[in-house]
This record gives C-alpha cells, structure tokens and sequence, in this order.
C-alpha cells in the first residue's frame, strides 16, 4: 500500500497543534481498521486525558508522545517487546520521562519496537516483536520502517503523536527517523541518564528524540537530558558560511541515487558559503567486529543486571531464563527468527579489549576530521526502505550510524529528499557535546535547502 504525499500531510495535520487527543486516538484507531496497520503502539496510557489536564505549563506543554516500549514508564508494561515483560508494570519513570512530564508533556503510549531492540538473532526483522506485532513504514506498509524504534518513528509519521523517544546503540533512533522522514538525535553519550531502559550496553545505549522538525527535537532533547549538560537553553546562532563540511562520500557508495541525493546535500553548503571537502574514511573493517564482541559481553552483564532487578512477580529474571521461555513460547517468540545472540550472551568472551579497540578507532577516526577543523561531518543515514520479509529478514544496505555510536557522539539526521517517495535521511556527525550545534546546523541547512 503507497500512501500519497496528500494522505501523509492528512496524517501529519494533527502534529501542528499538541496536545489534540481526540485527533490522534481517532488516527490510532483508524489505523488499526486497515488492512496493513502502521501498528506503532504497544500499549495506549489510558490516563492520558486526565494527565494532560494537569500537565505543567513547562517547554513540552500538553506534548502528547509516544515512549518506546523498553523505556520505564510508571502505571505501564515495559515489555521490551517480549512476552516474557507483558505483564512488568513500572512502579516509577525512568528519569528521562520524569523530566518529560516535568517539563509538561504526556505519555500518551508504549511505541512497538524490533524486540529487544534488535539483538536477538539471526535474520531479525525490523519493527517486529512478540508482543507488539509488525510495525510498517506510513509511506508505504509493505515496507519496513526500520528500527529498532520503529514504532516511535512510525507514530510521528502516521500523525499518532506529537513527537516521540527512541533508543539507540547502533542506528536505532537515526535509521527509522530517517526511514519515516523526520529529524532523529542520538545524543552524545550520558547527555540523557540510562537508567530505567532495558539495556543493549550501557558503553553505547543513548535515548533520543524523533521529531517531525528540529525545533522539536531541540526541546525534547533539553528536556529530557541531564540537568546541567547542555548549558544553552536554545539553538545557538550558526552561519552555513562559516562551516567547515567534510562529506563521507563513500558511505553513499551502495546506491547511486542515495549519492546523487548527498551531492546535491553538499552543494546546498557550498552555495551557502560553507569550506566543503571530500572526508576520505580509514580502513574499519575491525570495527563492526569488535563492536559486537563487545556489545554481547556488555549485553551478558547489563541485561542480567537489569532483569535480576526486577519485582518478583516478573516471568523472567535473568538471561538464561529469557533464553528458557523463549524456547517454551517458540511459536510466538521464535515464529520468523531465532535468539542466537541472548544464547552468545549466555557465556560470552571477555569483550573489554574489543570495546577499548573499537571506541579508540571510532574515535580517532572522527578526532582526525574535527581537530583539522571540520565543524560537521555528513554522510546518507540510510538507503530506501526494503520490503518487510519474515522469511529472510531485514536487507539493510548502507548507511550511517557506526562511527557515533561506538565512540559515543552525536548523530543527527534529516531529510535530504526522496527515491520513489521513500525518504532518506542527511546524517551530522560533530565532536562530543555538539548536538546543539549539529541541530542548528541541520536547520540552517534545511531553510537553505528550500
């Protein structure tokens, strides 16, 4: 199903005024009268009219989001999208939602999720979980959305919330908002607390804004970040003129017309005024490597913490009897992929000199363009959006989102145009602390691009 451009500004319609319930629970209940559901929630706050009655007059007033479901929120399951969390209800928020709601937003829902944010096994689909069933791309629903935050991205796009939160370890914020069009932050790594999210590795794990703009994301992301992190309360001033741009051209090589589309990217910064160059990247073969290495050892201890923790009413409380009743619940659990990575994560080699290796080269690699000056880095986010497949999973082709992930800085990423009306994002990458910068940059750019 191909929804046109008019039908999308319809979903859209909702966005302009927050905090419009009615509108956007007549959109998720449309929604779930269609053949092929867009399907981003979970599970629906049933509160919400009364929280937005008393919601505080902060920077989020009345701000209806849609919270992915691996982020506490009290009064609702946090299922990780697994059936083993169906029936864990948080007795408190996650410290980011707290300062959402302080700032005078409303949960309005659990967005789905690929389940357990896309490390569980071979072959996995994209915005696919147990409990939540298929999340699908608005633009077109037999495509994928991309995720792991499939749902927050979707729900955003689909008109079914003001804005939403995701996480990210790799991709997982920047891919589905770049796949859904929208603006996505995966902040610099401790910007915004972990605490609260059932976790991938507390080396990479970041939570952040999809938007349908950047002075969206902007406010959700001083919102929801730690006190005293971002010392400016607004966008700083920045002139496309004076920027030095390095274009990862390479990153575009997959696709010709995901090239053509960052081309003319750069050429919108170098009309402006901008120093733009060519940013030739190393070998990182060892990176994604190491990476993983890493990230199931941290996986093995952060996910058994986080489990153990929970009340004792929980089905599950730990990783081997996740792995348990996966396998007693196959048919649901198990019904188009396996969970080969929770069995790695089971007994996993020491990953602590994979993690040194893969941050010093992530590191290096950025450090190398920024201390020559480079304010920005730019590169294509993502390809255009695949097929859904439960037989062979994701077909996922290039993009970016390694290099800030693994060395912990942040990414931002909008929409540089379109291939048959499947959107593909424009990635910034900045040193650690420049996520201000790299939105005021990405909205400069926009209002030249036009």
């Amino acid at each position: 199903m191909r929804v046109t451009p008019l039908l999308l500004a319809l979903f859209a319609a909702p966005l302009l005024a927050k905090g419009d319930l009615a509108s956007l629970e007549a959109a998720i209940k449309a929604d779930q009268h269609q053949a092929l559901p867009v399907n981003a929630y979970i599970s629906l706050n049933p509160d919400a009219q009364s929280a937005l009655a008393k919601a505080p007059k902060g920077p989020l007033h009345r701000w209806l989001l849609a919270i992915k479901d691996n982020i506490e929120v009290k009064g609702l399951p946090n299922t990780a999208g697994s059936l083993a969390l169906k029936d864990y209800v948080p007795s408190q928020d996650a410290p980011l939602v707290a300062r959402l709601k302080a700032a005078g937003a409303v949960v309005l829902g659990k967005s789905n999720l690929s389940e357990w944010a896309n490390f569980r096994g071979e072959h996995s689909i994209s915005g696919w979980s147990a409990t939540g069933g298929q999340t699908r791309l608005p633009m077109d629903r037999l495509r994928s959305p991309c995720g792991s935050s499939s749902g927050s991205a979707a729900a955003v796009a689909a008109g079914m919330a003001d804005a939403a939160i995701g996480t990210e370890t790799d991709g997982s914020i920047t891919c589905p908002a770049a796949m859904n069009g929208l603006v996505g932050v995966k902040p610099t790594l401790g910007a915004v607390s972990q605490q609260g999210i059932a976790p991938i590795s507390a080396e990479q794990d970041s939570a952040g804004p999809i938007a349908s703009n950047v002075d969206d994301a902007t406010a959700l992301l001083l919102a929801m970040s730690e006190p005293g992190y971002f010392h400016a309360k607004a966008l700083p001033q920045v002139a496309l003129a004076e920027l030095k741009v390095g274009v990862l051209t390479e990153k575009a090589g997959f696709d010709g017309r995901v090239a053509d589309l960052l081309e003319q990217a750069a050429k919108v910064f170098k009309s402006a005024g901008a120093e733009v160059d060519n940013a030739a990247l190393p070998e990182l073969a060892a990176l994604g490597d190491d990476e993983f290495t890493a990230l199931v050892w941290e996986f093995h201890h952060d996910l058994n913490a986080y489990l153990a923790a929970l009340p004792k009413t929980a089905a599950v409380h730990s990783l081997q009897e996740l792995v348990a009743f996966n396998d007693q619940h196959a048919a649901k659990e198990l019904r188009y992929f396996g969970q080969q990575t929770l069995e790695q994560a089971l007994s996993p080699p020491d990953g602590s000199q994979a993690r040194q290796r893969a941050r010093a080269l992530a590191r290096q690699t950025l450090d190398a363009f920024f201390s020559k000056g480079q304010d920005v880095l730019i590169a294509p986010t993502n390809g255009p959006a695949w097929l859904i497949d439960t037989v062979n999973g994701d077909f996922y082709r290039g993009g970016t989102s390694t290099l800030a992930a693994v060395s912990g800085y942040p990414h931002v990423t909008v929409s540089m145009g379109d291939i048959d009306g499947l959107p593909i994002g424009l990635s910034l990458l900045g040193p650690p602390g420049s996520d201000l910068k790299l939105l005021a940059i990405a909205k400069a750019w926009q209002q030249a691009s036009r």
